[in-house]
């Protein structure tokens, strides 16, 4: 009788210890960046300096809400998780759309479709994200248009349009 006591105990104790394994996982979080570029000449649509800038007026459809496009962004060095937005940054001397910061430890079967100046055709990026918690991975599948893209996102444009 003894015997089984203390094994059951040894079992309790075992189990006990084995459920205390708390992890806490710190998911980069997602933000979207899609860089615009002539598809004749390559040259970067996103520019403000440019003629061709196709910016102005743009917004962002994500879950219902519109965001409009924040000219003036600072760039910072990103250490800290925040939504800040549909924002024009520039890296290098490229400028970029960036939208975001979302969850990253969140599972997405999303899409964002941005509304360009000039009733331009909208561009429509879905996101599939996976997370799998017990493996500490998360994986993402990039579909522009319907088709898959790599990420960061490049959109092609004609420049055989007239801007306002």
């Amino acid at each position: 009788m003894k015997k089984i006591k203390i094994i059951s105990l040894l079992l309790v104790s075992i189990f006990a210890i084995s459920s205390c394994d708390f992890k806490v996982i710190d998911w980069y979080p997602i933000a979207l960046q899609v860089y615009v570029e002539s598809s004749e000449t390559g040259e970067d649509l996103l520019n403000p300096a440019s003629d061709m800038f196709l910016g102005r007026n743009a917004e962002l459809e994500y879950e219902g809400e519109r965001y409009p496009l924040v000219l003036n962004s600072v760039v910072t060095k990103e250490a800290s998780p925040r939504f800040e937005g549909f924002l024009l940054k520039c890296r290098d001397g490229k400028y970029y759309l960036y939208f975001g910061e979302l969850d990253g430890g969140k599972g997405y079967n999303t899409k964002f479709t941005i509304h360009w100046n000039n009733n331009m055709p909208e561009d429509v990026i879905h996101l599939r994200r996976r997370v799998n918690y017990s493996l500490v991975k998360a994986t993402n599948k990039w579909q522009l248009n319907s088709k898959k893209t790599d990420f960061p996102i490049v959109i092609k444009k004609s420049t055989q349009f007239s801007l306002p």
